[in-house]
């Protein structure tokens, strides 16, 4: 699998990654590995020129480098990729101290060493770890700027999204204003608040499933990790540290925060839609209510059923009364993006708990949503399924459960009166 410059050619907008392997039987290993991984095609070249090339002719199109360190343009390649801020991922099976010098220079995201055999899956999962790391933001809280300016470049480097503060008080305005940071590395000696105050103010808010802190500091205090893992952190690393220490207690925390994120998905989600189940609607509907009436919110229970689903099983099969179920929760879901809990009940019953302002045209709403179904079709071999459904909508004030009642009497009604249509009270 190996390619020209020009066989690499990439459609605009996507992304590629690419090899310098001149191996071919290798090359062609390691390129699948890193396609299984991460679903994006692989570019493998077999000189630093053509390397080059590519990036040249491709200025945005590379996510990624891959370049063998016992390949004798590995050093010239690596170069470019340094110039060109492009992260590289380097491997081997074993290099010297020099060479290990020489590459803490270079925009090296990672090195990967192992026997030729095991090389291609180790590579294929940090180049995995890499990619889903521009989905992680990183909050760094140090009042030194040469620290923090440190921090920030080692972690772009390994593709992450990184923001700054300079003391606890700053770090809190910023965390405040972007809800998506995953992980705090603080330092404690700062001015205004320092590091284990902060920490704790954090906790108020977030817990260490949700938010990972890494404590750092440079005093040799024996008793300082002891103290910022009593304050509320998951980690320490002591002043001065290698970044490869310090991409090792990232990595290991932001993998501990999506093992436990998979966990909660695999427990509150329905495997086929990925909608919420009946466990967790009925584990976070009263705060919901709460949240709702504090806002001074109208709360709206709705059942919804597709019809006749029965006889779309029986006339193509469970196959395609799966992608209909599918098709209708993801239409569900996009009507409902936000202030709403949008549940699959069972089979193809779904149950959506919404809070809406007081002048919202409830009827109007709903029945944008029907007839956005009843619009959409599904092809199965020429044939165009369409689906209808019933809903049955209720804003009477009640306990949850009886809400559902309701709402479940307004759907029978809905379907003795003819389907396809929303009944609301």
């Amino acid at each position: 699998m190996s390619y020209s410059s020009n066989s690499c050619a990439t459609a605009e907008g996507v992304r590629s990654i690419v090899i310098l392997e001149p191996d071919v039987p290798f090359s062609k290993v390691l390129a699948m590995s890193i396609w299984a991984e991460t679903s994006i095609p692989p570019c493998v070249v077999s000189s630093a020129a053509e390397a080059a090339l590519y990036i040249q002719d491709h200025p945005e199109a590379v996510n990624i480098a891959v370049v063998g360190l016992d390949v004798d343009e590995a050093p010239l390649l690596l170069e470019t990729l340094t110039q060109e801020s492009i992260p590289c991922i380097a491997y081997g099976e074993d290099f010297d101290d020099e060479s290990r010098k020489r590459l803490s220079t270079m925009s090296i995201a990672d090195i990967v060493l192992g026997e030729r055999s095991v090389l291609p899956g180790r590579v294929g999962h940090v180049v995995k770890r890499i990619v889903s790391n521009r989905d992680v933001d990183i909050l760094v809280v140090d009042d030194s700027k040469s620290m923090r300016l440190a921090l920030v470049r080692f972690l772009t480097t390994r593709c992450y999204n990184v923001f700054e503060a300079s003391d606890g008080v700053d770090a809190l305005g910023v965390l405040g204003k972007y809800p998506t940071i995953k992980l705090v590395i603080t330092d404690n000696e700062m001015p205004n608040m320092d590091g284990f105050s902060l920490i704790k103010e954090i906790r108020k808010t977030h817990s260490k499933d949700d938010l990972a802190v890494i404590g750092i500091s440079g005093k040799t205090n024996s008793l300082l990790s002891v103290k910022f893992i009593n304050n509320g952190a998951n980690d320490f690393l002591n002043k001065p540290f290698r970044k490869e220490e310090l991409y090792c207690r990232v990595d290991h925390n932001v993998e501990m925060l999506d093992r436990i994120k998979l966990i909660r998905d695999l427990s509150n989600k329905d495997p086929m839609t990925r909608l919420y189940n009946r466990r967790y609607f009925f584990n976070h509907c009263d705060d919901f209510v709460e949240q709702a009436e504090a806002e001074d919110k109208t709360l709206i229970t709705a059942m919804i059923d597709i019809d006749f689903f029965k006889k779309i099983n029986d006339k193509y099969g469970h196959g395609v009364g799966d992608e209909v179920i599918i098709k209708v929760a993801n239409l569900i879901s996009e009507a409902f993006p936000e202030a709403a809990i949008v549940s699959r009940f069972g089979g193809e019953e779904f149950c959506v708990l919404s809070a809406h302002d007081a002048g919202d045209d409830l009827f109007a709403r709903y029945d944008v949503l029907r007839r956005t179904i009843e619009a959409t079709s599904i092809d199965v071999d020429g044939d165009s399924v369409v689906v209808t459904v019933s809903i049955g909508v209720t804003k009477e004030k009640a306990p949850i459960p009886l809400m559902i009642k309701k709402a479940d009497e307004l759907l029978y009604a809905a379907k003795e009166s003819g389907r396809n249509r929303v009944s609301l009270s």
